[in-house]
């Protein structure tokens, strides 16, 4: 049974499922030549290339049909609508990428592509993966990645055991972490942190025989510290869950993945894996936290048109103030938001803008509020 807290942190998870993020590194220039924002966003038409930002799927419990019509959770997927999105994604041309070639990609290395790259991923390591998906993804050719927490690894009949787990890594899949014990990082230091994301790695390794290099973050969330714990642990990058496909030049420690929820009709899926990022170097580290009366500074895609961009500050879950006062540099793309009165626990920076033809792009950007940075352990 879920504490009170952590489900909420749960439907806070599901609700930046629907927005995306791009966060780029200091070595790159966001600049309207380098980065594919599509004509009619920019006011210069991109480079061509023949791939514009590879999409990440992120799951998490595939139940059987009857399980799933009597149960209405958020995270668990029925098999009948399982099957129909891989199908799907045959249909549409995809071919799924292993890690370390999405890696190479989004940090500008040369690499082999097919036309319509796409990495699917499974959080937290439950039976559903054996009993119901590997089937289905082995027809259709495509692999995935299965970020564990090893804590519960064959804790329970609902979770795989390493035996399942040296089963997927023959049949192709990849096995990386998710902590050691999905707790929620925000309020936790980087000693705590480090130790957590060492102890996951060391055990997984040791099992399975594989290089772990890469975590999703629990619960989607994070602060100031979990990159360097990341880091300091060994780590190559990490997995947010904001929408967004991940494009060249992105940080590999805050990489997009688009939550596949219950109930959502295929219509949305396809939606979700199109929908792309606008690129966006925050100043301040994304996790820092901030206090009430903020000036939050980004660098986002110069020569827009500041009618185009929308700015909204979300407090703690779905609270969201959509007339957020913000300045809009042209020259140089430098976008500074004012955020007033931040008591809450998250606070979300997500920065829209419009093209032609109804087409969008955005970026969320979290931060840890007022009630967190109190109380960091």
């Amino acid at each position: 049974m879920l504490s009170t807290k952590k489900y909420y942190t749960l439907i806070f998870a599901y609700f930046i499922g629907f927005v995306g993020v791009t966060l780029y590194n200091g070595t790159n220039t966001l600049d309207n030549t380098t980065y594919a924002i599509s004509d009619g966003i920019s006011s210069k038409r991109a480079k061509a290339e023949p791939v514009s930002g590879i999409p990440v799927l992120a799951y998490h419990q595939i139940v059987s049909d009857t399980w799933a019509a009597q149960k209405n959770n958020f995270y668990t997927l029925d098999v009948g609508t399982f099957r129909s999105q891989m199908e799907w994604l045959t249909k549409e041309g995809y071919t799924t990428i292993k890690l370390d070639t999405l890696y190479a990609y989004v940090t500008g290395k040369k690499t082999e592509l097919p036309e319509k790259p796409i990495v699917i991923t499974f959080d937290d390591g439950t039976k559903g993966f054996t009993r119901h998906a590997s089937e289905i993804l082995e027809k259709h050719k495509f692999t995935a990645v299965l970020f564990i927490f090893p804590n519960a690894t064959g804790k329970d009949r609902n979770y795989l055991n390493w035996e399942d787990l040296k089963k997927a890594l023959n049949k192709g899949h990849e096995i990386e972490t998710h902590s050691f014990t999905h707790p929620l990082l925000t309020k936790m230091s980087l000693k705590t942190q480090t130790a957590e994301f060492t102890k996951a790695k060391k055990l997984a390794q040791e099992k399975l025989g594989v290089n772990v290099k890469w975590m999703a973050y629990p619960f989607g969330t994070f602060n100031k510290h979990t990159t360097q714990a990341l880091k300091d642990s060994g780590y190559t990058g990490a997995f947010t869950v904001y929408v967004g496909d991940n494009q060249r030049g992105q940080n590999p420690f805050f990489l997009n993945r688009y939550l596949v929820l219950h109930g959502q009709t295929l219509e949305t899926f396809a939606a979700k894996i199109r929908q792309k990022s606008l690129p966006v170097k925050p100043a301040l580290e994304p996790g820092s936290f901030v206090t009430e009366d903020s000036e939050i500074v980004f660098e986002i895609p110069k020569g827009l048109i500041k009618e185009n961009i929308r700015v909204e500050v979300g407090k703690e879950f779905i609270r969201r103030n959509k007339n957020t006062n913000f300045s809009y540099e042209e020259k140089s793309g430098k976008l500074t938001v004012k955020v007033k009165n931040i008591y809450g626990t998250y606070v979300n920076v997500t920065i829209v803008v419009s093209g032609k033809n109804s087409e969008t792009r955005r970026s969320t950007i979290l931060y840890i509020g007022k009630r967190v940075w109190k109380q960091l352990k």
